[in-house]
């Protein structure tokens, strides 16, 4: 994600800056690989467990599914840029990920 494409990404809210920045990490079937809480926390300085909380929400809204690995796979039905013809993957390996949260 280009921050410096938006005016202030500072002036969202830091669930919204959790979410973009979950996005921009996303492959184009959602799948997110290589993120932590500590990571994240770090590149949007809050603590972790602010992260871990949002993650909670996220998580319980049907938005992701997260490991505490660092992986996480964002919901295709709830946000998809992939192709048209990879949507059903995505559907498939969303519903059998195993979320730790």
């Amino acid at each position: 994600m280009n921050v410096h494409a938006l005016k202030n990404f500072k002036a969202l809210d830091i669930g919204t800056r959790l979410f973009f920045t979950l996005v921009s990490l996303s492959d184009s079937k959602g799948g997110i690989y290589t993120t932590t809480k500590p990571q994240l926390a770090k590149a949007l300085k809050i603590t972790p467990q602010t992260v871990g909380n949002y993650i909670h929400r996220f998580v319980e809204a049907g938005i992701l599914k997260y490991k505490y690995s660092g992986r996480a796979r964002l919901n295709p039905e709830f946000y998809h840029v992939g192709q048209a013809d990879e949507l059903a993957e995505a559907l498939e390996l969303y519903k059998n990920f195993k979320s730790d949260v």
